[in-house]
């Protein structure tokens, strides 16, 4: 579950809630649109960065009859087919922010590559279109056609180019080989990659980047380009390469000093065995930060238990959302439930009544029962629509929490970095301990002791490079520093701003249903002999019930 968002709308930034629920009009009826069926199983790598969609499975519709034909006019001032009062209509979700780059990942298609042994594999190519919508950022439109594994590139850039930025996540890897050429997983991954790259998009450094411009803007193969190559990050090797490398510092083969060009670096376990090493065990000691360093480190502790929060209330959101379409299903199969009842009484009570002279009680009691069917269907959708849009809403918390990973990542850098130079403080103090040691040694030899000399030589070209690189790690720091600094005040100001329009927009959804639903039935009553006295009665106490609340 744990960094399985709702999905975005095409477009939406980062944080905004929305996603592809938008209401249809679709069918003779307008049916309301499908609920999210978002589920908090597992998405695949839980603490990795990469998400993936939650699939989304549509409750069954209210089927059309002769009956059921009394769809509204969703729109200010219009009135019902029967003559009632006018309709509410529901509040769409605006955009949040301004978008000054807009995003379209549309048209797969597939390819055929030669694989081994004369096999030959598939894979799936997007046309990724970009849209400038700033003047301050005006190019030309472009399109070219990527396949995952560019998308995986590009993510992987961002991730060692832009260390303390708060990186959305990107599409996780399809596990199951055989479901990568199935229409259903080809556009579930195309929507999933259009919602990354709007977040990119909406990104205020990301949107303006180079690797994502050239990613944008490079033709043919992304792989091939010479651009894109010159964008790609220094490669640090492999786990053979670190063991080789370890062997020879071990054995005085290789110096062990670290140059300030991978200082400013992250660690990489596997290809610098001996720093990661000499890292771990920095880390156990005691160390004194700054009350900057303290205050970021608290903020990523906050942020872990923000997760846990928003993990709860996203479970709760969701548990909301399936009782609500519950419930208007439950109403909508009662007002089926009541034509067919109607239907009984019209075809079997005719002759029965003739019989017991009861024919304007049957006309009477075919006709009531029509009508309260059919003021159940009729709010049944107000009621499935307002679950449509409810989830549209409450999917602000699901998107924050798939979110939260990317965030806690981003402060972890600058922790490893600040890590990094305080390790290699630790070597340049242990060197300058060696070289009073020696010359210590050394003064107590008659005319000194060459090895020594030479020793001492090398331990000060040491110091030196180590200087050099604690200014790169230092600085390196500070940069991812003030980096996190700017994403801390971003996501706030996100979370502000995207949870508190979510309430507002959720209770004016809330309030549109409800008072729809009201009019229904007021004018169900009216049409089945209440008196004016009673639905002023009725009126009153539900005016005096919103005052309560």
């Amino acid at each position: 579950y744990e960094s399985a968002p709702l999905p975005l709308n095409s477009g939406q930034p980062l944080g905004a809630a929305a996603s592809p629920l938008q209401p249809s009009t679709s069918g003779p009826l307008g049916d309301p649109p499908a609920l999210a069926k978002y589920s908090h199983g597992s998405a695949g790598a839980g603490a990795s960065t990469s998400t993936t969609p939650a699939p989304l499975t549509p409750p069954p519709m209210l089927q059309a009859d002769s009956h059921t034909k009394l769809e509204y006019t969703l729109s200010p001032g219009a009135t019902s087919p029967q003559g009632g009062p006018p309709a509410r209509e529901f509040p769409n979700r605006p955009s949040q922010r301004d978008v000054q780059l807009s995003i379209t990942v549309t048209n797969p298609v597939k390819r055929e590559q030669a694989g081994m042994f004369g096999i030959k594999g598939s894979y799936i190519t997007y046309q990724v279109s970009s849209q400038y919508t700033s003047p301050a950022m005006a190019r030309s439109n472009t399109s070219v056609r990527r396949r995952f594994r560019d998308f995986v590139s590009l993510a992987d850039v961002l991730k060692k180019r832009y260390r303390g930025y708060f990186i959305p996540p990107r599409p996780e890897k399809n596990a199951v080989e055989g479901q990568r050429m199935t229409d259903a997983f080809v556009e579930e991954r195309r929507t999933a990659l259009e919602r990354y790259m709007n977040k990119l998009a909406a990104h205020p450094v990301l949107a303006s980047c180079e690797e994502l411009r050239t990613f944008l803007e490079a033709g043919g193969d992304l792989a091939d380009s010479p651009q894109w190559r010159a964008l790609q990050p220094m490669q640090q090797g492999n786990f053979v390469e670190g063991t080789a490398k370890l062997s020879k510092q071990l054995f005085g083969l290789e110096r062990q000093v670290l140059d300030p060009v991978q200082a400013a670096q992250p660690t990489k376990k596997s290809a610098d065995i001996l720093r990661a090493i000499k890292e771990t065990a920095q880390s156990m000691q005691v160390a004194s930060y700054s009350d900057e360093e303290l205050d970021l480190r608290r903020a990523r502790e906050q942020l872990e238990v923000l997760k846990e929060q928003l993990l709860t209330a996203s479970k709760a959101a969701e548990k909301l959302v399936h009782r609500m379409d519950r419930q208007s299903a439950v109403q909508g199969d009662l007002g089926l439930a009541m034509f067919k009842v109607a239907k009984a009484e019209e075809v079997e009570g005719a002759g029965l009544a003739q019989f017991t002279g009861t024919v304007k009680q049957h006309q009477q009691i075919g006709g009531d029962t029509k009508r309260f069917g059919t003021s159940l269907v009729r709010v049944s959708r107000v009621s499935r629509r307002a679950t449509g849009k409810s989830a549209v809403e409450l999917g602000t918390l699901h998107e924050f929490l798939g979110f939260m990973p990317a965030a806690v990542k981003g402060l972890s850098h600058r922790e490893k970095q600040l890590l990094t130079a305080n390790t290699l403080q630790a070597d340049l103090e242990a060197k300058h301990r060696a070289i009073r040691d020696l010359e210590v040694a050394g003064a107590k030899v008659f005319g000194g002791d060459s090895a020594k000399q030479r020793k001492i030589s090398e331990l000060k070209e040491d110091v030196a490079k180590l200087e050099l690189s604690i200014q790169a790690a230092r600085a390196e720091y500070d940069k991812i520093k003030t980096s996190n600094h700017e994403e801390l005040s971003r996501l706030r100001s996100d979370m502000k701003m995207d949870l508190v329009h979510m309430a507002r927009m959720y209770s004016a959804v809330q309030a549109a249903s409800s008072e729809r639903a009201l009019e229904v039935w007021l004018q169900l009553a009216g049409e089945m002999g209440a008196t004016s006295e009673e639905i002023n009665r009725a009126k009153l106490g539900s005016a005096a019930g919103r005052g309560a609340v």
